[in-house]
């Protein structure tokens, strides 16, 4: 009996073998045979895809029936649009890259430039297969490795933006105890609180430090003077308690 599950396919014609039968006597037969081993059906859907519009994104998922897991897809780079000048160009640029993100942008795609599969490029990049599929689409727009690189940003929105320059400018040059408070001296807390119920808007302390430091301001904490009493000044005192 032969028996085995095959592990890789061997089409038409397949693999000649032979079967040897001896008896007691010494006497034997043989046969030859050929096993051909095919691979299970596997089929790729959907059958049609939808048309694609210009400068418009575009995603098509795709799926099998049939086969062992694991599965995986791939697209040869010239059906991608890729081209021979591709390649060369984002070695190129992968070389002289310092920022990060880029350096992984580019790196995937050049790695789909090579032919790898996408799904295997998206488990070395370590990021989703929707990344790399946008990435691509930005890349072979123009085939300009700038398209890869982070557009500029405008940062993060301005908190309480009625505290200007000029307003805390004006409140730095006023006496905290003439304010009510019981203090000569401003701290950055303190300044923080005055400024946020006098504009009606909340800025912590943090972010009132950061902006004064923009403007050239710098915090430095209070200095206490030792001073020694002189013994021949005359000393008030309170009414001593009975022992």
């Amino acid at each position: 009996m032969l028996s085995g599950a095959p592990i890789t396919a061997n089409p038409f014609p397949g693999d000649p073998f032979s079967i040897t039968a001896t008896n007691a006597n010494g006497c034997f037969g043989v046969n030859t045979y050929l096993l051909r081993v095919d691979c299970q059906t596997i089929t790729v859907n959907p059958g049609f895809i939808s048309w694609a519009r210009v400068a418009t994104p575009y995603l098509q998922a795709f799926k099998q029936t049939g086969g062992i897991e694991p599965v995986t897809f791939s697209v040869s780079a010239s059906e991608l649009g890729f081209n021979r000048y591709d390649a060369p160009r984002l070695k190129r640029a992968l070389r002289k890259v310092d920022d990060k993100r880029t350096f992984q942008r580019i790196q995937a795609v050049l790695l789909v430039a090579q032919g790898r599969a996408i799904t295997e490029v998206s488990e070395i990049v370590c990021v989703s297969l929707q990344a790399v599929y946008n990435w691509l689409r930005r890349y072979l727009y123009r085939h300009q490795v700038a398209a890869l690189e982070d557009a500029p940003r405008s940062g993060r929105p301005l908190i309480a933006k009625q505290i200007t320059k000029a307003r805390i400018l004006r409140e730095l040059r006023r006496n905290p105890l003439r304010l009510g408070y019981p203090t000569t001296v401003w701290t950055v807390e303190l300044l923080a609180h005055r400024l946020s119920e006098l504009y009606q808007c909340t800025i912590s302390s943090d972010t009132l430090r950061r902006r004064m430091k923009q403007i050239g301001l710098r915090c430095k904490r209070p200095r206490y003077f030792y001073e020694e009493k002189d013994p021949h000044r005359a000393q008030k005192k309170g009414p001593l308690s009975a022992s």
